[in-house]
């Protein structure tokens, strides 16, 4: 029999060059390098090459450190390919996949958290990263939400216009995933920012998507005891209410959220905590757009 040398095979020479060229890949990279990079990630998660494919994270989250690199990965189509990793079994190649996922929302929080709500071209671009990056990483969605305040609070057009392209489904998206009490309060105050615009620009956004009020009033329903949530959803679900009284369809769903039984069990729970002035204020805000039996 033939004894094993004990030697390590030696790597072949293409392979040696691509790691070689993605070691050597940086923030100033061309388009072209941007493309072969994400081609070579590519190849190495279909074949198996785990050095090769740590290599192209690796440069993956280099090149897109900067907003040019980023730009141009997101138009090679590399956002959706990388996104799509993040579900990668550790076992099956995602803990070497996940270096690209991590690297790309670094770079993709440190855009969001930078562009300037002036340029009103980079909306769709903000939606974009939420749509694709919001579910996968918890640090992308809420620099995402702090984006969209900034952009909504800029010019209520603005506003209009993020309804109109879908950011209620996405935001419903991101409170399914996310489901921590403050990551919640943070969506309820920019669904209210986002919604407080006249009832005609609001109605049919909402009925496009109307599962996001049964997701608010679940979020209230199982975190009873935060009353910082609860006073923050009702206020939302009652500006919703007085803006939009006169459509059935959506008291409809507001009562299917449960919103009645909410407001009155944060009242009770306002005034046995020692909290009689929250309690009084939200009775007045809310107690007229959401119950059924108004006074007069």
């Amino acid at each position: 029999s033939v004894k094993s040398t004990g030697k390590k095979k030696e790597a072949k020479p293409e392979k040696l060059a691509d790691k070689e060229f993605l070691q050597s890949v940086t923030v100033d990279c061309t388009e072209v390098e941007v493309q072969r990079v994400l081609d070579l990630f590519r190849s190495a998660r279909e074949g198996k090459q785990k050095d090769v494919l740590t290599a192209a994270g690796e440069a993956i989250g280099r090149l897109c450190s900067g907003a040019e690199g980023l730009a141009w990965f997101r138009e090679a189509g590399g956002i959706e390919v990388v996104a799509k990793t993040a579900a990668d079994a550790p076992d099956q190649g995602g803990k070497y996949t996940i270096i690209a996922v991590e690297g790309l929302c670094t770079g993709v929080v440190t855009w969001l958290d930078e562009v300037d709500p002036v340029d009103f071209g980079e909306l769709s671009t903000v939606m974009y990263y939420t749509l694709w990056l919001g579910g996968v990483d918890e640090d992308v969605a809420v620099s995402a939400l702090f984006a969209i305040e900034k952009f909504a609070l800029f010019r209520a057009s603005h506003a209009a216009g993020l309804l109109q392209s879908g950011v209620l489904r996405i935001l419903h998206g991101l409170l399914t995933v996310h489901r921590a009490p403050e990551f919640a309060e943070q969506v309820f105050s920019l669904l209210y920012l986002l919604c407080d615009l006249p009832g005609e620009v609001v109605l049919d956004p909402l009925l496009e998507h109307p599962q996001i009020l049964k997701t608010v009033g679940s979020a209230l329903k199982q975190a009873p005891l935060n009353m910082r949530l609860q006073l923050i959803g009702i206020r939302f679900l009652s500006m919703l209410a007085s803006r939009l009284h006169q459509y059935d369809e959506v008291m409809r769903l507001i009562r299917k959220a449960g919103a009645e039984d909410l407001l009155a069990e944060t009242v009770q729970k306002l005034e046995r905590a020692g909290y009689p002035h929250y309690a009084s204020w939200l009775s007045i805000v809310a107690t007229r757009p959401l119950c059924a039996e108004r006074p007069v």
